[in-house]
């Protein structure tokens, strides 16, 4: 039996810079995730990211996770979320190519403490493509 939660978020056009990842899917402020009594760890990330329609790709595009807070047995944890290149060359690229995304699946073992609450944030990595977004799901089991 496992647990579901899901936060998205979108993000301006900074890169390297942390940024929450807390709205509910129904567009809420939902925050942190709170570990669900009788959960162990953290056993699956799935998740994806996306640019907006006339963005710039280039090479390096880069999205990384941080998990922190009290609901970590082991503390603070970064992930690679998803990496991606337009594959058109170097240089800068306008494309306005749309296509549907699949999910990146990151099977885990992060051990985790009921009650406590989990901090999800991201960063965006490589040429600034306007804005990003990105949804997660974690799997309490």
């Amino acid at each position: 039996m496992g647990w579901y939660y899901t936060r998205q978020a979108a993000f301006t056009a900074a890169t390297k810079a942390l940024g929450s990842i807390g709205t509910g899917v129904d567009g809420s402020s939902a925050g942190n995730f709170r570990v669900p009594q009788g959960a162990q760890a953290i056993t699956k990330i799935t998740g994806l990211v996306t640019t907006d329609g006339g963005s710039v790709a280039n090479a390096g595009i880069v999205f990384c996770l941080r998990f922190t807070g009290p609901g970590l047995v082991q503390g603070q944890q970064d992930l690679v979320l998803a990496a991606g290149h337009m594959g058109k060359g170097a240089g800068t690229i306008t494309s306005t190519m749309a296509h549907s995304i699949t999910p990146t699946v990151i099977p885990v073992m992060m051990p985790v403490k009921p009650g406590n609450d989990i901090t999800l944030q991201g960063a965006y990595y490589g040429t600034d493509s306007g804005n990003q977004y990105v949804g997660v799901t974690l799997e309490f089991s």
